[in-house]
């Protein structure tokens, strides 16, 4: 087995040196290995996320109604993220869930 890699190199040695001399052609047949890139999967819709931005909403209208009561409009959801209530929304959900998941 080492003879044979130390002849395989001797003889890619010397056709090295004929193609630098011109005598040969270079040996264009090996190729190198392409790795395939790994396939990314279309995203599954998901069941939790969907479910907790809904509830975010509502508990967030709840909080600026609750918090402003005067007002005779809604909100909208660019005015409730920026006042911060769909961030306090997302944890009293997020804590509501999982306190629903202990009791089941």
């Amino acid at each position: 087995m080492v003879l044979d890699k130390q002849t395989s190199r001797a003889t890619r040695a010397l056709n090295a040196l004929a193609v630098l001399s011109g005598g040969t052609e270079p040996n264009n047949t090996i190729h190198p290995v392409k790795q395939a890139k790994p396939k990314i999967k279309a995203p599954e819709k998901g069941t939790f996320w969907p479910i907790v931005r809904e509830r975010m909403k509502e508990k967030a209208m709840q909080l600026y109604l609750k918090e402003h009561s005067e007002t005779q409009t809604l909100p909208e959801l660019k005015e409730l993220r920026k006042t911060s209530y769909m961030q306090e929304a997302k944890k009293l959900v997020l804590r509501e869930m999982q306190a629903e998941k202990r009791k089941v």
